[in-house]
């Protein structure tokens, strides 16, 4: 899709694309891309239409046709992206900004490349698929962003900030031990 478009949560076979000329906004809930990617082209502008403190929005990856079908997540670098997930304690996803189906394929890349122009707050959960985070999120202030794949790929200037979680209603990842596994 290119030029200017409010879309609302619902069902969207075949995934969601935007083209370099977007100017999309998002309303609050669920978008679910069944069968299909979404994807965010350099150049284009996605915003979230959240008014309240607790409004936000959930990007499902997931398919009626079984595992093979599911998609994945391409944000490329130039994008001008700001999303953040619902905080509101009665949503079903809480704290997810995107959410991939469990059942997908372990071959799949979700690339978020989106540079200084990208604010993504919320958690980023592909479980069973690999993560290329080249960008950096926007804002430090109050941005919780919590990344968790199969495999995580920090590449370039990437930055991520983890500061404002309790202020986004996101409960913060605790971290106990790390350990490097050869």
């Amino acid at each position: 899709m290119n030029g200017v478009e409010t879309l609302s949560p619902g069902v969207y076979c075949g995934g969601l694309s935007f083209g370099s000329q977007a100017d999309a906004t998002l309303t609050p809930g669920t978008y679910y891309m069944d069968q299909g990617n979404f994807t965010v082209n350099g150049g284009a502008k996605i915003r979230c239409s959240c008014p309240n403190a607790t409004d936000g929005v959930t990007i499902v990856l997931t398919s009626s046709a079984g595992a093979s079908a599911i998609g994945t997540v391409t944000i490329n670098g130039g994008a001008d992206i700001v999303l953040r997930a619902p905080t509101a304690a009665n949503e079903t996803f809480k704290g997810v900004l995107f959410f991939q189906d469990s059942r997908a394929s372990t071959s799949g890349v979700n690339k978020l490349n989106g540079g200084s122009a990208m604010t993504l707050t919320g958690a980023v959960y592909f479980p069973k698929q690999q993560i290329q985070f080249n960008g950096d999120n926007d804002s430090q202030a109050n941005t919780c962003t919590q990344i968790i794949g199969r495999t995580v790929e920090f590449t370039g200037n990437s930055k991520i900030y983890n500061n404002g979680c309790a202020e986004a209603g996101i409960e913060p990842i605790k971290v106990k031990g790390i350990r490097l596994v050869e």
